[in-house]
């Protein structure tokens, strides 16, 4: 599968709700899994020099994601043993959050140990509050 296919794949599960809960359910669980390996110590460790490309601050702007990763090739890059490291913030303010959400989720899914999904402060926890962006703020005169 290459992130063209993965690209145009998001777009069509981000227009059906059954598509997307399932889709989040799958990467739930992928998730919960990798958790519970971490926490039983029974994740193997690799020696020897890796290659990341690192993505953070997506906001929504899934046309940005999408160019960079066919800029550099992330297709072959993938095929080539390099990890991709999302550093989250996917939402909180682009115009395609949701579609975003299933692209990052979609690569997770299909890459597993090549992609690692981080939670930012735009994805907070169920008691957090999310940060304000200071554009959005009236201030008083």
């Amino acid at each position: 599968m290459n992130i063209a296919d993965l690209y145009e794949e998001a777009l069509s599960i981000s227009q059906d709700y059954a598509s997307i809960e399932e889709l989040l359910r799958r990467l739930k669980d992928l998730l919960e899994f990798e958790y519970t390996l971490r926490n039983r110590r029974l994740v193997i460790r690799e020696t020897g020099a890796r290659r990341f490309v690192f993505f953070g601050d997506i906001h929504g702007d899934l046309n940005t994601l999408y160019t960079l990763s066919k800029k550099i090739d992330l297709d072959k890059m993938l095929e080539d043993g390099w990890h991709i490291v999302f550093l989250g913030d996917y939402v909180d303010r682009g115009h395609n959050q949701i579609e975003t959400l299933v692209f990052t989720a979609l690569l997770k899914t299909r890459y597993l140990s090549k992609v690692i999904t981080l939670r930012g402060n735009h994805e907070p926890y169920k008691h957090l509050i999310p940060s304000v962006s200071y554009t959005h703020l009236t201030l008083p005169t």
